[in-house]
């Protein structure tokens, strides 16, 4: 995409505590801009159960699995470290956290018996497109159907008789 210009909501699925892999963040990292991270080469995961890098679309598991296709450097992390500390994102199913599409995020790994789940949405301007590429990541990661987003009236699922929990 042209800018990082987006907001992203994780919405938990299930609960998220200290050992089942929560995100970590580093709270006003989004504020250095841009930084540029290459590349890592990746040759095989114990996570891709015989998946391959050249048979997955252009290589976008990577981007979803343990084994990450771009990681930070120790120098970088250091240097955002040194100005505000890692948090880990916790709390009960249901729970969203909104953030900046720079913020410094990372999944802790799951030392439980117990999946954590979470889906991703992000927001992005009508302005801010993403660009025609050779390879496109699949649509359920990125969505190139840059049609608004309707607001509705604050009653709305009420008058559509919504199930209450």
């Amino acid at each position: 995409m042209p800018s990082p210009r987006v907001l992203t909501a994780a919405v938990f699925l299930g609960d998220v505590d200290d050992f089942n892999g929560p995100m970590l963040v580093i709270p006003g990292s989004h504020k250095e801009g841009m930084i540029d991270v290459e590349a890592q080469q990746i040759t095989s995961s114990p996570y891709l159960a015989g998946v391959t890098p050249e048979g997955d679309g252009g290589g976008w598991i990577h981007t979803l699995t343990a084994d990450l296709k771009y990681k930070i450097n120790r120098e970088i992390l250091a240097n955002l470290l040194a100005k505000n500390s890692i948090r880990a994102a916790k709390g009960s199913a249901g729970f969203a956290l909104f953030f900046h599409g720079n913020l410094f995020h990372a999944s802790a790994t799951n030392l439980s018996a117990h999946d954590r789940m979470s889906i991703f949405i992000t927001y992005n301007s009508l302005q801010n497109s993403l660009l025609n590429v050779a390879t496109p990541r699949p649509e359920f990661i990125a969505n190139r159907d840059f049609t608004p987003i309707l607001t509705v009236s604050d009653d709305a699922l009420l008058r559509r008789k919504a199930v209450r929990v």
